[in-house]
């Protein structure tokens, strides 16, 4: 079998990466409530910052604007005021960027504590 490569490649990279985020997001009970939800907003691109953490802001920020018009099937004028939101998180520092360290300590931290525990 052939493996995709360039533009291919990267498009089935950034597919798998939406639908995990997706998938994350649709996990949290009574997501259709939480809409307009700043807090709900927050997660999800802080959920994005972690899978795309080599692809610039702007991009990361269409990633989770598109990943929110998905689940909450969104219009044009919603679509505006998320992207919006989403530009005054990034802008003022709300939206913070896990670290890979974070994430295998915190890893290692609970396997520890189930392990001994």
């Amino acid at each position: 079998m052939i493996a995709p490569k360039n533009a291919l490649k990267a498009s089935i990279k950034r597919g798998k990466m939406v639908a995990a985020v997706e998938s994350q997001l649709v996990k949290i009970p009574n997501y259709m409530e939480h809409k307009g939800n700043s807090h709900f907003i927050q997660h999800a691109c802080e959920l994005v910052e972690y899978a795309a953490r080599k692809l610039p802001v702007e991009e990361r920020r269409a990633i989770a604007v598109e990943i929110l018009k998905r689940i909450f099937n969104l219009s044009a004028d919603e679509v505006a005021a998320v992207d919006q939101q989403i530009g005054f998180m990034h802008d003022n520092g709300v939206i913070d960027k896990v670290s890979a360290v974070r994430v295998a300590g915190h890893c290692l931290f609970g396997w520890v504590q189930k392990k001994f525990l």
